[in-house]
């Protein structure tokens, strides 16, 4: 990926479960730190479309999207069939988040044990900024937070500033 592309790129890496105190500020948190970032020219937002933070995080760009239609939405599946087994509603959530976005990226035709972590560092590497929600480790969510840092990604985590709210 070239550089200045990476540059305006940021992944999106959280927990599937968001806590019950913060159900109601981390939607608004999400909103602004988008905002926020494409004030300073990154709108190229990444997903892993996951359950959870990622749902939230996806559902906000292509929401904002519609104001601002320089952002751009990239769903890094880790396997192609990643929703099979998830209840209709979150299912029919991932189809419209999946056919909104500008990309869908699908690095396995099947699960493996290596395929989510695969995912996080794929996002990760395409990009300049990492959002986190970031609530416990170990966690797929910590070892991506690390990956990032260890990569030179600089992180956001918004657990940690509704924390300090």
């Amino acid at each position: 990926m070239p550089e200045t592309e990476r540059s305006r790129t940021c992944c999106f890496t959280g927990h599937r479960g968001i806590a019950p105190i913060h159900e109601r500020r981390l939607p608004a948190l999400v909103e602004k730190t988008v905002l926020d970032l494409l004030a300073e020219g990154i709108n190229r937002f990444i997903t892993g479309g996951a359950l959870g933070f990622d749902t939230l995080a996806a559902e906000t760009v292509l929401r904002l999207r519609e104001k601002h239609p320089a952002l751009h939405l990239t769903v890094v599946a880790p396997y192609l069939r990643q929703a099979d087994g998830w209840e209709e509603p979150d299912r029919l959530r991932y189809e419209r988040i999946r056919s909104g976005a500008d990309d869908f990226v699908v690095l396995r035709t099947r699960y493996t044990r290596a395929c989510m972590r695969e995912r996080n560092r794929e996002m990760v590497d395409r990009s300049g900024i990492c959002v986190a929600y970031l609530l416990r480790a170990p966690s797929g969510t910590a070892q991506t937070v690390d990956y990032a840092i260890q990569s030179g990604v600089a992180v956001i985590d918004l657990a940690g500033m509704l924390q300090e709210i």
